[in-house]
């Protein structure tokens, strides 16, 4: 083949169409979607919102919306740092004169929600409402520079509540997916 026949297929347009393929296939099998995974997603989450997942699988993404810490996430926080004498029995959070149990997340919704107490502590919810079990990776924006934070998986209906004791200002949520759980499954964190 000759370098005008090249030429001459790149110009009709078929040339274009080879390297748009190309490119496609490649950044496809970086994505692992050529394998038939899912392309890997990020929610750029920040203190104060919240991001919802629903859907058969978890897959529709909702918009962030602002959110505040529930009385039940203020004492769970408290307890980590061992403040206000708040201490827990089962799910309900016991604290100096009211009691509070925790609800139960909302079925068939995956919910992120990071919250930033007035101390410049930062907490991120995370609610399971599948039969499943979630996993994801996360990695935080803290004083300018970017970590990979160690997070556990949640159980099917339940929720977990990860905790730094400084100023986070992104959490970036990767890959967050459903998988299967049973009885002898156990948590698993990395």
């Amino acid at each position: 083949m000759s370098l005008d026949s090249i030429w001459t297929q790149w110009d009709s347009g078929m040339g274009k169409w080879a390297l748009c393929t190309g490119m496609c296939i490649a950044v496809l099998m970086a994505s692992g979607a050529a394998e038939g995974k899912p392309a890997a997603r990020v929610l750029d989450l920040k203190p104060g919102y919240a991001v919802e997942l629903r859907g058969e699988n978890g897959t529709d993404i909702s918009g962030q919306t602002a959110a505040t810490p529930e009385d039940y996430e203020t004492a769970s926080v408290d307890h980590l740092l061992g403040r206000d004498g708040r201490y827990f029995v089962g799910s309900v959070a016991v604290a100096p004169g009211a009691t509070r149990r925790t609800p139960p997340p909302k079925p068939g919704v995956v919910r992120f929600k990071a919250i930033e107490y007035p101390q410049g502590q930062t907490a991120l919810v995370v609610e399971n409402g599948y039969s499943s079990a979630l996993t994801y990776h996360l990695e935080i924006l803290a004083g300018g520079k970017k970590h990979k934070a160690t997070v556990c998986l949640v159980k099917p209906h339940s929720r977990t509540i990860e905790h730094w004791p400084g100023k986070v200002s992104v959490l970036d949520v990767h890959e967050p997916k459903l998988i299967p759980w049973d009885k002898d499954s156990r948590v698993v964190c990395g």
